[in-house]
């Protein structure tokens, strides 16, 4: 398989594994712009291999088994998994606001664990997060977690995009929000990528290097009725304790490297 089929391949099986119903040859075809004979030749392909579940009868096609659950158990991310649940449960009881946890790796933000929040307005958010790095909590705490000297790879030309009028629109601006993040602990974006929506993030490290970070979001009239300081405070807290009571955060070392 040459590289241009696995990228299809993968194409296919992020467009399969994010839908709420099987989908047809037909449809993948138009959702991704190949041809039909390229598209039924890797559906049956990946079918035959395990990559993907064939309902015959329907002629359909949903995520296999191995898709949907590809770690084993001792898996890191699977040893931390109720540790991390505990957190952002407890933190989304205390303020009744939707809080998650994300973990950095291999150049991206993977939303593993959320818990929705009393408003039943909330961001929608996708597993491999791709709001913008200067405009997010997350985003601004990944660049905090690689060399600064590699932050060319990641962020647009100058200025960025500006979203609101809160948006971070230049480097200088950038690295002073982040230095200041490291130093309180947590990191504040009040309307920086949409209007109206906020979000409190704190890292999570080990020996000294950021793995991930904690986030509490919604609504910026309901962050500030909490109050921003006191939400900080919390976030910051139950990270510093995550990283102290969580034996198996060790493994994240080997996982992240």
């Amino acid at each position: 398989m040459n590289r241009n089929q696995k990228l299809k391949v993968s194409k296919i099986i992020e467009l399969v594994l994010g839908s709420s119903r099987p989908l047809t040859s037909q449809q993948i075809s138009v959702a991704l712009n190949l041809d039909t004979s390229t598209t039924n030749r890797l559906l049956n392909s990946m079918a035959t291999d395990g990559l993907l579940g064939k309902d015959k009868q329907t002629r359909t096609f949903y995520p296999s088994t191995s898709s949907l659950f590809p770690l084993p158990l001792n898996h890191p991310i699977n040893t931390s998994a109720e540790k991390i649940w505990t957190v952002i449960l407890g933190l989304r009881n205390e303020w009744s606001l939707t809080s998650g946890f994300v973990y950095f790796y291999n150049g991206k933000r993977v939303l593993t664990s959320l818990a929705i929040g009393s408003d039943p307005l909330t961001s929608q958010y996708n597993t491999i997060l791709n709001s913008p790095l200067h405009a997010s909590g997350s985003g601004k705490l990944f660049l905090a977690s690689i060399p600064e000297t590699k932050w060319k790879l990641y962020l647009p030309v100058e200025p960025y995009e500006q979203f609101t009028k809160h948006t971070t629109t230049s480097l200088k601006k950038l690295k002073t929000e982040i230095k200041d993040a490291l130093k309180t602990g947590a990191i504040t974006c009040k309307d920086d990528y949409v209007d109206g929506f906020s979000v409190v993030s704190s890292p999570v490290l080990f020996n000294k290097k950021i793995i991930g970070c904690f986030f509490i979001s919604g609504r910026s009239t309901h962050l500030a009725e909490k109050g921003f300081e006191k939400l900080m405070l919390s976030i910051k807290k139950q990270a510093t304790l995550f990283e102290l009571s969580n034996p198996s955060i060790i493994n994240f070392e080997t996982l992240y490297l």
